[in-house]
């Protein structure tokens, strides 16, 4: 069955908690507030896509000023190298 957006939106708050905890003390020491960044999501080896709206829902709680845009839908096959965000 597929997960609801309420469900992923708990399961990503529980794995940034986890990993992530109170911040990075580094990037808060070393990055500046007013920075601003550009990067691209891609394939290490062929495979399916999945998890394309949990990659989207896991920036939006970390900084809701992050904007990803999906290459791929779901369920699509990846070649290695290929640009999923």
């Amino acid at each position: 069955p597929m997960l609801n957006q309420v469900d992923v939106d708990r399961i990503v708050s529980l794995a940034l908690l986890e990993d992530v905890g109170p911040g990075d003390v580094t990037s808060a020491l070393t990055v500046p507030e007013e920075a601003v960044g550009r990067a691209t999501f891609t394939a290490r080896t062929e495979g399916i896509l999945c998890g394309g709206p949990v990659l989207r829902r896991v920036f939006a709680q970390v900084d809701n000023r992050v904007w990803v845009t999906l290459m791929l839908e779901d369920g699509m096959p990846l070649a290695a190298g290929s640009a999923i965000a």
